[in-house]
C-alpha cells in the first residue's frame, strides 16, 4: 500500500466494541485494497481499544487508533480529516459494514471524472440499505448525477441515509464548529456548507453502506439530545439561513426561520440580534407565530424533566 492512499476509511467509534469487529471485517474483505484505516475513539468506556488491537493483529492489517476524551463524532471527524493520508475520506459508522465493492465503485466513479473536471469535485456518494436489503430513503433521479447537495434535496427530494467519500484536502477547510460543552452538530452541516462553497458530487446509484441503528445511537436519541446542544442548533440554523435557502419553499424557509428563531432564543441571541443578523426580516417576522410556541414548549418540557 502507498504512503497515500485512494482511501482513509474513517471509524468513529463510541462504546461500540460488540459491532466494531464486524465493520473492520468488512473493510477488509474489500475487493479494492487501496486503503488505510483510521479509528478515533470518542472516549469509549468499553473494550474498543483492545478490539482494535486484536482485530489488528489477527488480520495483519495495520490500524490507525487514535482516542480523544468524549466530545462527539464531529469532533472525532475533524480529528480525522486532519490525520488522514488518504486522498478520500470514506466515513464507516462502527455499527455499519462497507459492503464488498464499496471501495472499488466508488474509485471507478471517481475516476470516471475527467481530470480537467475532477478539481470542481469533492467526492462520490452513494445509497445504503438495511440489514434487511431495503434502500434507505430514495434513489438519485439517474443512475450517475453531478450536482450538488442543496440541489439533489431541494430540486429532487432525494431522502433517506447515504455515505460518500469526500477528498481530505477539502474537508481542511470545512471542519466542523465545536461548541464547547456540547457534543452534537448535525451531519449535513458539513454538506451544506459544501453545497454552497460550490463544490459538485458524483451521486451513483449504488448502494455501498449496509446500515443499522443500534439502541442508543445518535439517529435513535436524537430527539432527547436537542436540549443539551441549543448553541450548536442556533449556528446550524444561521448557516442555513445565511447560504442554504436555494430550491427551498415559501413554506419550508418558514420554518426554517422558525427554526433559527427557537435555538437563537435557546442560546441567548435575543430578538434585536436576531433582527441584525437575519438575511430576510419579512421572513423572520413571518416565522414569529410559529418560532414562540416551539421555543415556550421546549422551556415548559424541559422544566418539568428537570424537576422530576
Amino acid at each position: 500500500m502507498r504512503n497515500s492512499p485512494a482511501f482513509t476509511v474513517f471509524i468513529p467509534a463510541y462504546n461500540r466494541a460488540h459491532t466494531l469487529r464486524r465493520a473492520l471485517d468488512s473493510v477488509r474483505e474489500q475487493t479494492l485494497q487501496d486503503y488505510e484505516i483510521l479509528v478515533v475513539d470518542d472516549g469509549s468506556e468499553d473494550d474498543t481499544e483492545t478490539v482494535v488491537s486484536e482485530w489488528a493483529e489477527d488480520s495483519d492489517i495495520p490500524v490507525r487508533y487514535y482516542r480523544q476524551p468524549n466530545g462527539g463524532k464531529h469532533r472525532a471527524h475533524n480529528r480525522a480529516v486532519g490525520l488522514a493520508c488518504g486522498e478520500l475520506l470514506m466515513v464507516l459508522d462502527s455499527d455499519d459494514i462497507l459492503l464488498p465493492e464499496c471501495l472499488a465503485r466508488v474509485h471507478e466513479a471517481w475516476s470516471a471524472i475527467p481530470p480537467d473536471q475532477r478539481e470542481g469535485f469533492v467526492g462520490v456518494e452513494g445509497l445504503c440499505r438495511d440489514g434487511e436489503g431495503r434502500l434507505h430513503g430514495s434513489a438519485y433521479p439517474s443512475d450517475v448525477v453531478d450536482g450538488y447537495y442543496l440541489e439533489m434535496i431541494g430540486r429532487y427530494g432525494v431522502t433517506g441515509e447515504k455515505r460518500h467519500a469526500l477528498r481530505v484536502d477539502v474537508l481542511r477547510d470545512f471542519l466542523y464548529p465545536e461548541v464547547p460543552g456540547e457534543d452534537r452538530m448535525r451531519d449535513s452541516y458539513l454538506w451544506k456548507q459544501l453545497s454552497a462553497a460550490g463544490w459538485r458530487v458524483r451521486f451513483i446509484n449504488e448502494v455501498l453502506q449496509e446500515i443499522e441503528f443500534q439502541e442508543g445511537g445518535l439517529t435513535r436519541t436524537a430527539s432527547t439530545r436537542r436540549q443539551r446542544h441549543v448553541r450548536g442548533l442556533y449556528l446550524y440554523w444561521k448557516s442555513d439561513l445565511l447560504h442554504h435557502q436555494m430550491y427551498l419553499s415559501r413554506s419550508v424557509r418558514r420554518r426554517h426561520y422558525a427554526e433559527y428563531i427557537r435555538y437563537a432564543l435557546h442560546s441567548g441571541i435575543h430578538f434585536s440580534a436576531q433582527w441584525h443578523e437575519v438575511p430576510s426580516r419579512v421572513q423572520w417576522l413571518s416565522a414569529l407565530p410559529r418560532a414562540l410556541p416551539n421555543y415556550l414548549g421546549d422551556r415548559f418540557k424541559w422544566q418539568r424533566t428537570a424537576g422530576r
